[in-house]
């Protein structure tokens, strides 16, 4: 008896299954992507210095004299006062190795203590002035450059909008190619969030681009803002 209903058992489940796998759609995923372009505004600038000694003391002193050096230089340059904050302050160590006679080895810590800067420049045309009144004040560090404007934000939400469209677009070809239709949306991700990219002809010193007094140029681009939509579609 119990062979029996197994078999019925089994018949009345695929029964059930199949109409309702029959009924479902696939799906289709999709990515957007759009960039908006923007004029540069402002920039920040990283410089700094840094110090090493045997004596620990001695390096953060020398730090201190070098650091009040340059911070001057860049005021009488033009910067004001609020448009500096410390970037950052470490202390750190390294070795050197000597050898003696008879091969002995000889291991002296090195203390480095590093201090920067982020300079907030908003006359873009500045940055080389900036930069080489830093350096000739004793700045060692140059460690970034990026380039800002105000409107980021509303250029992100146009990308997205773009990217939104981008997505809908590919679906509706592939679709079309495929033979299949679009029913509607099962999900929308954004795989990463704003993407500034920042173009700029870079930093020459005593270059083609540079003046007669072997100043350092800097030449402001364009903002990139980029923004990507994973859209995954039902069809049928």
């Amino acid at each position: 008896m119990k062979k029996a209903l197994f078999p019925l058992i089994l018949a009345l489940a695929l029964a059930l299954t199949l109409p309702a796998l029959a009924d479902e759609g696939g799906t289709l995923t999709v990515q957007g992507a759009a960039t908006v372009a923007l004029d540069a505004e402002y920039a920040t600038l990283s410089v700094g210095v840094d110090t090493e000694s045997v004596n620990v003391a001695d390096a953060q002193q020398e730090n201190a004299r070098l650091m009040e050096q340059v911070i001057s230089a860049l005021q009488g340059a033009g910067c004001a006062s609020e448009d500096m904050k410390t970037g950052g302050f470490n202390v750190y160590t390294s070795y050197a190795y000597s050898y003696g006679e008879g091969g002995a080895e000889n291991r002296t810590v090195i203390y480095h203590v590093s201090n920067s800067l982020i300079i907030t420049v908003h006359d873009t045309a500045l940055i080389g002035t900036y930069i080489d009144a830093a350096g000739g004040a004793g700045a060692n560090q140059m460690n970034s450059l990026t380039f800002h404007s105000s409107a980021q934000s509303e250029a992100y939400d146009r990308a997205l909008t773009l990217a939104c469209a981008d997505a809908k677009a590919q679906a509706e070809l592939l679709a079309g190619a495929l033979g299949v239709k679009i029913k509607g949306i099962v999900s929308v991700s954004i795989p990463q969030n704003t993407v500034v990219y920042a173009r700029a002809a870079g930093a020459m010193k005593e270059s083609a681009v540079a003046d007669e007094a072997g100043s350092t140029a800097i030449l402001a681009g364009d903002l990139s803002v980029s923004a990507t939509v994973q859209v995954v579609f039902e069809i049928e």
